[in-house]
C-alpha cells in the first residue's frame, strides 16, 4: 500500500502502549512463489506476484508448473509440491532464492519450494 501524507505509520494502536496485531510481520521476509496463468483457469489463478501490492519484503518467484496432457495446466494451485509434475523457472527467478542453473532443472518447482522452506534435499 501507498504510504499517506502526515505522520509516519506505527505498530502501535492510537494512544495505547501496546503492539498492532499485525506488527509481528513487520519485519518478515516472504517468498511468494506462484504460477501465473494466461487463461483463466490456467495454472494458479489464485497466486500472484504480491511485492507490488504488500512492499519490498517479498520476494516474487513466478514458476511454470505443469502436469503433462491436455490438461496440465488446468488449476495447478496445488501442484507445488507434486513431485510427478513439471516445473520451469528462469536463471534470474532461481538467483533470488540462491538457486544457479533452475532452468535446466525438470522439477523446478520443487527445488524452489525447498530453498524457499530451507528444506534439505531428499536422498
Amino acid at each position: 500500500p501507498m504510504l499517506e501524507a502526515g505522520p509516519k505509520p506505527s505498530f502501535l494502536y492510537d494512544g495505547r502502549k501496546y503492539a498492532h496485531h499485525a506488527a509481528m510481520f513487520a519485519t518478515m521476509r516472504w517468498t511468494n512463489i506462484h504460477d501465473p496463468g494466461r487463461l483463466v483457469l490456467s495454472g494458479d489463478f489464485i497466486s500472484g506476484p504480491c511485492a507490488p501490492n504488500f512492499g519490498p519484503g517479498i520476494v516474487d518467484v513466478p514458476v511454470r508448473i505443469s502436469r503433462g496432457g491436455l490438461f496440465g495446466r488446468l488449476i495447478t494451485h496445488t501442484d507445488y509440491w507434486n513431485m510427478e509434475a513439471g516445473g520451469s523457472a528462469s536463471d534470474a527467478d532461481g538467483a533470488k532464492l540462491g538457486i544457479g542453473h533452475l532452468s535446466a532443472e525438470p522439477k523446478a518447482h520443487i527445488k524452489l519450494l525447498r530453498a524457499a522452506l530451507k528444506l534439505r534435499p531428499l536422498s
